[in-house]
């Protein structure tokens, strides 16, 4: 060691009583060593002696002097037990009953540590403080972050009126998060909750916003945060801002969850967004059309037309400039153009492609389907519907959840789509139905955060009885696979009804479709009838309003197009 800079009370010595002249601590120019108890403190870190965290009496040293560095004045920290001694200060803990039990004691090169009973001290400044009664005025507590905070505050908020102003002991740590914040607001729960409001006025920095997020939900309607501009409240004090500080304390903003918000904080201008017409005229009216934020869940028996309903439904939407996602599970992308180019040239092109390869085998075989497809033709109409704003999908059928769920977000926010298709539901890779509820519960989520429609398809049960739904039978919110997560969260639902075994060729022909449910437009019951036409490939509805269809898709090969394609 170098000379003796000066001379200073050990605290080690001083926690026994000793070193009562205050002058065994020697400071050198490496750190502090006390000659009588062999206390080492080094400024440079390599060697450290620790002071106990409890250590036996409390010091009797200090006195109640202002601190003019933080403008606080005698008679402020002498009503808060702060005292002074060289260049320490000495800040006095009480228990729940009042005594003081504990001194947290802070060196001027920083150096942190405590003498009494740690565990029985309570949050600094409580013992001054307690919520009044037969008042007409609310009694509000405010909570400070650090000890030399809440006397600031109080100081500045004029001791004349008596503001509470208590402090957290541990301080908020960005390197251990709100833990210990948490804790400390925990002991002092019923404390705390005895009061009508409690202002968290924490330091401005991310470890004092991170402890106040953490632990305002406690005190749900109490709670009120300060925002501050300087980083904490011995600051305004020091930089003479008082009624600066007066001002932030009075605009502390009341916190509630962002599930709940008052009426008058509403925003008034606001629009609905755009709603999509469905195919049909009467399911538009009847449905008040496809709407943002929603999804609607379209469900019947095995080939009863609700896939090809919605194929014919994208093709309009598509020409009219609506941005469609399409995720289709049971067919390769390449199909899917194939399709919408026979929709668009109203024919059946794939019946077409599979007659002449079936004819080439044997030229005697009949078809009930005209051959009008000319080559040219059909090549002008794959590069229309290359045209389109279409996204597609190569997701098959054992898309896990999370790549669903994935994929209709990009589609959205990276592709700018307002209408998803999902087809269908019931393929998604899950193995149970819970597994479906949690996939389900996500989509609805996504959906009512975003801004666009979903149209999801999915199989039904065959439940009681002996008719099935491919021979006609009635579709109820019970047949749909799955637990009820799934027909309670989606908005809206429809079901496809079709007899496929009756012999007259119009019934077996004719889709009907019915609201199970609606929540906006709250109607249920018959919407639309509509007649497939083997020959053209398309749905007309009854009266005579055309629509396009796509027959159940099968292999093909695949051609060269540029559609985008999600992968």
């Amino acid at each position: 060691m170098t000379s003796v800079i000066s001379t200073s009370q050990c605290p080690d010595c001083a926690s026994r009583g000793k070193d009562t002249h205050e002058d065994n601590l020697s400071e050198y120019e490496n750190g502090y060593h006390c000659h009588a108890c062999g206390y080492n403190d080094f400024k440079d870190g390599v060697e450290r002696k620790e002071v106990p965290r409890v250590a036996g009496d409390l010091l009797k040293n200090g006195e109640y002097i202002e601190i003019p560095k933080r403008k606080l004045t005698k008679e402020t920290c002498k009503k808060y037990g702060i005292k002074t001694q060289a260049d320490a200060l000495i800040f006095e803990y009480h228990n729940a009953d009042g005594q003081v039990v504990a001194q947290k004691i802070k060196r001027g090169d920083g150096t942190i540590f405590w003498k009494g009973k740690q565990g029985e001290a309570v949050l600094f400044g409580r013992h001054l403080f307690q919520p009044k009664t037969g008042i007409t005025w609310k009694n509000r507590i405010i909570v400070t972050e650090g000890e030399l905070d809440a006397p600031s505050v109080h100081q500045a908020m004029s001791s004349k009126y008596g503001t509470p102003v208590v402090s957290i002991s541990c301080g908020a740590d960005a390197t251990e998060g709100a833990t210990k914040v948490v804790n400390e607001i925990k002991r002092n729960f019923e404390y705390l909750n005895s009061w009508d409001e409690i202002v968290f006025c924490f330091d401005n920095d991310s470890a004092g916003k991170n402890s106040v997020d953490a632990i305002v939900s406690m005190f749900p309607g109490k709670s009120l945060v300060t925002k501050l501009t300087l980083n904490d409240p011995s600051d305004y004090l020091q930089a003479n801002r008082r009624q600066d500080l007066q001002g932030a304390i009075w605009d502390s903003v009341k916190w509630n969850p962002e599930s709940v918000v008052d009426i008058k904080d509403v925003e008034k201008e606001w629009s609905l967004g755009s709603v999509t017409p469905y195919i049909s005229d009467n399911m538009t009216t009847k449905m008040l059309g496809r709407k943002l934020s929603t999804a609607t869940l379209m469900g019947s028996g095995t080939g009863s037309g609700k896939s090809t309903m919605v194929r014919g439904q994208t093709l309009v939407d598509l020409e009219n400039g609506v941005k469609v996602g399409a995720i289709f599970l049971e067919e390769s992308p390449v199909v899917t153009q194939w399709e919408l180019a026979g929709l668009h040239l109203n024919k059946p092109v794939r019946k077409i492609m599979y007659m002449r390869e079936l004819l080439k085998i044997n030229p005697k075989l009949h078809f009930d389907v005209v051959d009008n497809l000319e080559d040219a033709e059909l090549k002008e109409a794959m590069a229309y519907i290359d045209t389109l704003p279409l996204v597609l999908c190569k997701l098959d059928e054992g898309a896990k959840p999370a790549e669903i769920l994935a994929t209709v977000e990009y589609m959205v926010v990276g592709m700018g789509c307002s209408e998803v298709i999902l087809d269908h539901i019931t393929r998604v890779r899950v193995d149970n139905n819970k597994e479906l509820d949690e996939f389900v519960d996500k989509l609805i989520a996504l959906v009512e955060r975003l801004p666009f429609h979903l149209t999801a398809i999915s199989q039904l049960n065959q439940g009681e009885g002996h008719t099935t739904h491919e021979e006609g039978k009635r579709t109820t919110l019970k047949d749909f696979r799955g637990s009820q997560v799934l027909v309670s969260l989606f908005h809206e639902i429809i079901a496809f009804n079709r007899n496929q075994q009756s012999d007259c060729p119009v019934e077996r022909n004719t889709i009907e479709m019915y609201s199970l449910k609606s929540r906006i437009s709250n109607y249920t019951g018959y919407l639309e009838s509509m007649v497939y036409d083997e020959k053209t490939g398309r749905l007309e509805v009854k009266g005579g309003d055309p629509f396009t269809v796509v027959t159940t898709p099968a292999p093909t090969p695949e051609p060269n197009f540029n559609m985008e394609t999600i992968t």
